[in-house]
């Protein structure tokens, strides 16, 4: 049993990367796409805590896992990222043949991608029956305890409002929700508890320069 956390369960490319720096916006430690803790979901060890240094997790795998986490860490929120299907699926298509080819490297990426959709490449009609799937185990599986589960529609509008609500955060950042194109945070992918004062101050400088911070944080 492990301390409360909050997951994001959004599929890739739903607003996961804005969640991210939402939550972090928010002053919570989280980390977005957990490589390391990968290794321990994908080898079924639940017993051991890769956040120890995070409050908040997002992007995959961590939605194939929603109920392994929902029992070893008890008490957790869990956020819903979706959008369009038709949208998601242009955009799932065109991120995913824009990443390297699979290979030696990219071992782990592959193993998170079939975890996740069954393939590690792309297929319009396999990624459209996952996200039809995903999101209806998800919804089905906390039906009795709504409050536990947020649905947002980054993409819609949802922001602040909604976000804050879920967690009992009465005054919203006096500044816009971020909504981030690209996935790629470098360094701010991964914000600690030990390093959130540093690191919230340069994500704030990357929503409002995205050219100047982005370089240096790759």
């Amino acid at each position: 049993m492990h301390h409360p956390k909050i997951f994001g369960l959004g599929l890739s490319r739903t607003g996961t990367t804005s969640l991210h720096a939402a939550l972090v916006l928010l002053g919570k430690a989280s980390c977005h796409y957990p490589a390391v803790a990968a290794r321990h979901w994908l080898a079924g060890q639940f017993e051991s805590d890769p956040l120890s240094e995070v409050e908040a997790c997002v992007d995959l795998p961590t939605p194939v896992f929603f109920r392994e986490l929902d029992r070893a860490y008890p008490g957790s929120r869990f956020i819903l990222t979706v959008r369009d299907e038709g949208q998601w699926l242009e955009s799932v298509g065109r991120f995913l043949g824009g990443t390297a080819p699979s290979g030696p490297r990219t071992i782990l990426r592959d193993m998170i991608r079939v975890a996740t959709y069954g393939m590690a490449g792309f297929h319009a009609e396999r990624f459209r029956e996952v996200f039809r799937q995903h999101r209806r185990a998800v919804e089905d599986y906390f039906a009795d305890r709504p409050e536990t589960l947020l649905v947002m529609d980054i993409s819609a509008g949802d922001g602040w409002e909604a976000l804050c609500r879920f967690l009992g955060i009465g005054e919203q950042p006096c500044r816009p929700f971020p909504r981030l194109d690209s996935p790629y945070l470098g360094q701010l992918s991964n914000v600690t508890f030990s390093d959130l004062d540093h690191k919230r101050p340069l994500l704030e400088r990357h929503l409002d320069d995205p050219s100047g911070v982005a370089a240096n944080a790759r």
